[in-house]
């Protein structure tokens, strides 16, 4: 082999190994499951500082659609409630940061509530996360088990925050007849669109190249493709009452990702933005109106009434 051509082939090698360190990063950094949530995230730092007074949940452990072991925690409230809150959490997070939510509607609303951990988080099984493709299947089983435990009647909401709000938005295109509204807290309009962003921020070249091969990569690793995470193509398909709420100053999953999302529900529908708030902090910065907002909404689609 002349002096040029090794020069070419240990280039190739170079690059290729590169190459490989660099999606094996991305796969890792963006899909992997973490032992800890993130701790610096906002949200996570107000849940550490607010206390809550909830009685002991009943931990429950069911079974999904693929055999993986889901972890979850039910609040009893009012035994003369119609109301079931599911709560749903957002990216590298837990059911934990969600207590905030369901302190107030246990004790304030009297709703029952179920705080479960999606798929590669908490306490549930699963090495990977799957940006709502696959935990909209797995809310689906959770909602089954509510109906078990609460009763068939019982009318279920589905609040989500960030990635939990996408994967609210995607189980509600099953249009299960329990479900009887959404909120959606800050969700993003494409999952596929996010991962591309976290690529361009990280690498910033061959964006379209590297998202398709580490679908690819996605795809053998983790059983499912970033293709199926379009949350607009989904609302399309929603037939029950959706709020969604964003901050005005989110710069993580900008309100664009909401406003596209509203246009694109043919259900009945609000948008409230928040001015002043970054990403999953509406609650943090109008907490008062925030929460008589979602009381409102769920109060009048459980009664059979029109917004």
């Amino acid at each position: 082999m002349k002096g040029y051509e090794k020069m070419v082939f240990v280039l190739i090698l170079f690059t290729s190994v590169l190459f490989v360190i660099m999606l094996d990063n991305a796969f890792s950094g963006g899909f992997k499951r973490r032992s800890g949530i993130d701790m610096l995230s906002e949200i996570a730092i107000k849940s550490r500082e607010y206390k809550v007074d909830l009685d002991v949940p009943l931990e429950k452990k069911i079974f999904s659609f693929d055999g993986t072991l889901l972890n979850g925690y039910l609040y009893k409230g009012n035994p003369k409630t119609s109301v079931t809150v599911i709560l749903i959490h957002g990216y590298k997070l837990s059911h934990r940061e969600m207590l905030g939510f369901a302190n107030f509607y246990v004790n304030s609303c009297g709703f029952n509530v179920l705080a479960p951990d999606l798929r590669g988080h908490g306490e549930s099984g699963g090495d990977y996360i799957c940006f709502g493709v696959k935990d909209r299947e797995d809310i689906l089983s959770w909602i089954e088990y509510i109906k078990q435990m609460i009763g068939s009647k019982t009318k279920i909401v589905l609040h989500g925050i960030s990635m939990g709000a996408a994967t609210a938005l995607m189980t509600g295109a099953y249009n299960d007849e329990n479900v009887y509204g959404i909120i959606a807290d800050c969700p993003y309009a494409s999952g596929k669109e996010m991962v591309k962003k976290k690529i361009k921020s990280k690498y910033k070249i061959a964006v379209n190249f590297l998202y398709s091969v580490l679908d690819k990569y996605v795809k053998i690793r983790c059983k499912f493709s970033m293709e199926d995470s379009d949350v607009v193509e989904y609302v399309k398909h929603i037939k029950c009452p959706v709020l969604y709420i964003h901050g005005a100053s989110d710069e993580e999953i900008t309100p664009l990702n909401s406003y596209r999302l509203y246009e694109n529900t043919n259900s009945e529908k609000e948008l409230y933005i928040v001015l002043g708030a970054g990403h999953a902090q509406s609650v943090l910065v109008e907490t008062e109106k925030y929460m008589k907002k979602v009381k409102n909404f769920i109060d009048v689609i459980s009664s059979g009434q029109t917004a």
